[in-house]
């Protein structure tokens, strides 16, 4: 075993090796353009805003040419591939997710080692044969199509499948039957870092989608309206239902779950930092609106489950290292909220509702 001294040396000859190789490198030249904003009275100078155009013809040139430099050094390391040999030997392993259950079958994805993307399968009970349900490496000749985003519906019937192309946020869902192996017709478009909140009888679910951008600018618009929607099976999504938008607040990230007994929806309202305010909407009354119960981004909201109209909410109010609290829909004034599981000397990292018990994983000495 090298000495600690000895392995710092040879990190900084490394070092003086690449500093001494790029202070020789011929970098592209970047045209400087006479671009100034003023924000709020002050110039702000902004000389390369030409490269926000991305498929310019000059800024192509100038990408092309930061290519042929980067690989012409890259190329030149001897010990380039025996190291990639060491990491791709590393990598080679056999991994599982975690399983997902629906009444009885158990869906889980499953990686042999060095496939660009995990395979889909599922089973029926702990024992029953496997099934492949998802080959995402079959969906694109390069293999970077990926699945982002995965839900069964309850009953284990149908399973809702997102996919990203090439590392794209935006997301394409379909929806498979599991039995048949085949997709049903449904495509949902326009959607980024979104979930599917499936009504309970598995014929209708909610999401959230933003409008489609406009020709050839898909990767460079801002993602702003975002919109929760009501899809129901075999309806087109141009006759989806718009449940809630804030055109008040087109930064907002809106997000939609529902409580297991499939009466409320709650929806969540983001700023993009780690806190939320928190609405629902109860769908077992007639004409009902949506009605804030966390109207503010001081601390982050989460519903775990309810009994009847009382929501237990993991959260951080007032609270950093975080508890578990119910709100009432009937009576949601904050003065009325009650703690379940108070603050504890150790951070609250998980809470979860399950067959009536809560279970609070804590964080202690970083473990």
């Amino acid at each position: 075993m090298l000495h600690p001294y000895a392995t710092s040396l040879a990190i900084g000859l490394v070092v003086a090796c690449v500093l001494s190789a790029q202070r020789r490198l011929q970098y592209p030249q970047a045209r400087r353009c006479d671009q100034v904003d003023t924000y709020f009275g002050e110039k702000v100078a902004d000389p390369y805003r030409w490269l926000e155009d991305v498929d310019s013809p000059e800024t192509l040139k100038w990408i092309e040419a930061e290519n042929k430099l980067t690989f012409s050094y890259l190329d030149s390391i001897p010990q380039r591939e025996s190291v990639c040999r060491r990491l791709t030997d590393l990598y080679n392993y056999e991994r599982y997710s975690a399983p997902l259950q629906a009444h009885g079958r158990i869906f889980y994805a499953h990686n042999s080692g060095l496939q660009n993307q995990s395979v889909y399968y599922y089973q029926d009970g702990v024992d029953g044969p496997q099934h492949m349900l998802l080959d995402p490496n079959t969906f694109s000749a390069d293999g970077t199509a990926a699945i982002d985003g995965f839900a069964p519906n309850r009953s284990g019937s149908l399973a809702a499948y997102s996919t990203a192309q090439a590392g794209s946020d935006w997301s394409i869902w379909k929806i498979r039957d599991v039995e048949t192996g085949k997709d049903r017709p449904d495509t949902l478009r326009w959607t980024k870092l979104t979930g599917i909140a499936w009504m309970p009888d598995g014929k209708s679910f909610y999401y959230t989608r933003f409008p489609e951008p406009k020709p050839g600018a898909a990767l460079t618009q801002a993602n702003e309206h975002g919109k929760v929607y009501y899809h129901r099976l075999g309806e087109d999504q141009s006759k989806d239902t718009l449940i809630y938008e804030r055109p008040d607040h087109p930064h907002w990230w809106l997000a939609a779950d529902l409580t297991e007994d499939g009466r409320y929806l709650m929806i969540y309202m983001s700023e993009g930092g780690d806190t939320n305010a928190l609405s629902y909407l109860d769908l077992q009354k007639p004409g009902a609106k949506v009605t804030p119960l966390a109207d503010r981004f001081d601390a982050s909201f989460q519903v775990i489950g309810n009994t009847g109209s009382l929501l237990y909410v993991f959260t951080n109010d007032k609270t950093p290292r975080g508890k578990v609290i119910t709100i009432d829909v009937q009576h949601p004034d904050a003065s009325q909220w009650k703690t379940i599981v108070p603050q504890q000397p150790d951070s609250m990292e998980i809470a979860i509702l399950a067959s009536g018990k809560l279970v609070c994983s804590f964080l202690h000495d970083a473990h």
